[in-house]
């Protein structure tokens, strides 16, 4: 039993590379977006105008209609996350789970917590920059006095 108890003793390191790889995914955000969206629609050609506008001519002039709301004048609807936020954000809390799983059996405390920490880091990406912000600030503040 002891044996195996100490096989296996790697999740600690397993939750630091997790970390690592949300903060990477985080950081490289705006990248990782661009180049998965989709190819703009290509534009309209002369005869799909033309069509479309003698459409239009014939509707208005011989059957009398009435012009109504066409539904792409509305605002597209953007979808409210990404692939790439879900995935760092899962990567931050498999490296928080690893770390505490870590903390839990005993294995170095600086190993789990460092991979709490990147977890954290990850999962929370847009406040780490305004945290390091207000750290200079104070560090600024207290190079002062």
């Amino acid at each position: 039993m002891t044996k195996l108890k100490n096989q296996f003793r790697y999740f600690g390191i397993m939750g630091v590379v997790f970390g690592i790889v949300g903060i990477v995914f985080a950081f490289y955000q705006s990248d990782f977006t661009e180049v998965t969206k989709p190819p703009p629609k290509p534009e309209r050609t002369l005869k799909e105008l033309a069509l479309e506008a003698s459409k239009a001519l014939i509707k208005n002039k011989w059957l009398g209609g009435k012009k109504q709301a066409s539904v792409s004048s509305t605002l597209p609807i953007e979808k409210p996350h990404n692939w790439v936020q879900i995935s760092y954000i899962a990567l931050g809390l498999m490296a928080i789970i690893f770390g505490a799983i870590s903390w839990i059996r005993k294995e170095n405390i600086r190993v789990a917590g460092v991979a709490v920490s990147f977890g954290l880091m990850a999962v929370a990406w847009q406040y780490v920059f305004i945290a390091v912000g207000v750290a200079v600030l104070f560090i600024i503040i207290s190079s002062l006095g």
